[in-house]
């Protein structure tokens, strides 16, 4: 299982996801942020990430 690291940011209007190694994503609430995580990936990457381990850190 791979692990990932996102790094939450407030702005406006929500949060900005710095992923780790990956990019950035954004998301209105941090309830939805390990979702939105595994989203990103799976788009960037297209493939499942349903079993991601995700962290989310306030920066």
């Amino acid at each position: 299982m791979s692990k990932y690291v996102a790094t939450a940011l407030r702005w406006e209007s929500g949060w900005e996801l710095h992923v780790e190694g990956e990019g950035v994503t954004q998301v209105r609430t941090l309830d939805n942020a390990v979702a939105q995580v595994r989203d990103y990936l799976e788009t960037v990457h297209d493939r499942s990430f349903d079993d991601a381990e995700v962290e989310i850190v306030r920066g």
